[in-house]
C-alpha cells in the first residue's frame, strides 16, 4: 500500500503492525531484497500496467 507505515497497513488489512512486519521479511527473504524500494522497483517490472476505466 503506497505511501502507508506498517501500522496504517495492519489497520486497513485487519492486521497487526507484527504480523505486517512478520510478512514484510518473508517477502525479503523469498526475494533476496532488504529495502521496500526494491520490492517496489521489482514489482514494477513484472506488473503490467493498469487500465483506466474510461
Amino acid at each position: 500500500m503506497p505511501g502507508l507505515s506498517l501500522k496504517e497497513v495492519g489497520k486497513a488489512l485487519g492486521l497487526g503492525e507484527p504480523t505486517v512486519k512478520t510478512h514484510l521479511q518473508r517477502i525479503f527473504l523469498k526475494t533476496g531484497m532488504s529495502r521496500q524500494s526494491e520490492l517496489v522497483r521489482l514489482l514494477m517490472a513484472h506488473t503490467p500496467p493498469l487500465r483506466s476505466s474510461r
